[in-house]
């Protein structure tokens, strides 16, 4: 989403749609109109439009909203008939009141911290061998400053546990000769900081 200002995404009942793909990024929900009558639904449903922008630019998710509702004017809003018209005299200067906050926060405040990424290297090997393996877990897009990461053994399945080893800070894992078939769970943490959240994180390695 780097090159573009937002995506959205329409649908009845204000947009009940999933995202779940797209993470730490903010959204708002508007009214965008009513759907035409059919043969399942005799009367009109409300519709819902919802902006989801890129990550620490509030100020431009709320001018896009802004923008269509006051271009849409009264085609987007109705009046429930079962409920009386109610005078808010005071809207007009609660948007101008929100507004104004909205162009007075610090937005270079907000920084897309990286997060890093576990593997291992290789991810299987072979049960039964006759000498012992190494199997080397790695952590990329650490930035500098941070924490050195602690690797430890999380969980070794039928009961081959005694069987492997791993360097708390090199993440070096040793598997000793004829272990049988398991899987085994390493566990990679490291401490937040400014430039960087904590890190918890898995990988898994295949004994067959």
């Amino acid at each position: 989403m780097s090159n573009i200002s937002g995506r959205l995404y329409a649908g009845r009942f204000y947009c009940a749609c999933k995202c779940d793909k797209i993470k730490y990024l903010y959204d708002i929900v508007i009214p965008m109109g009513f759907s035409d009558p059919d043969d399942k639904v005799a009367s009109e449903l409300p519709l819902g439009m919802r902006l989801v922008g890129k990550y620490g630019d509030e100020k431009t998710l709320i001018e896009m909203a802004y923008a269509y509702e006051k271009q849409a004017g009264d085609k987007i809003r109705r009046m429930p008939a079962s409920s009386p018209a109610l005078e808010d005299q005071n809207l007009d200067a609660f948007l101008e009141a929100l507004m104004d906050e909205v162009y007075s926060i610090d937005y270079s405040l907000y920084k897309n911290k990286p997060e890093s990424k576990v593997k291992a290297s290789p991810k299987t090997v072979k049960a039964n061998a006759a000498k012992k393996q190494t199997v080397k877990v790695k952590v990329s897009k650490l930035t500098s400053g941070s924490s050195r990461p602690v690797f430890t053994v999380r969980r070794v399945t039928k009961g081959q546990k005694a069987k492997v080893k791993v360097n708390k800070k090199t993440g070096k894992v040793t598997i000793s000769r004829k272990t049988k078939k398991c899987r085994i769970v390493i566990q990679v943490t490291s401490k937040a900081n400014k430039k960087r959240t904590a890190l918890t994180k898995s990988v898994a390695i295949t004994v067959k």
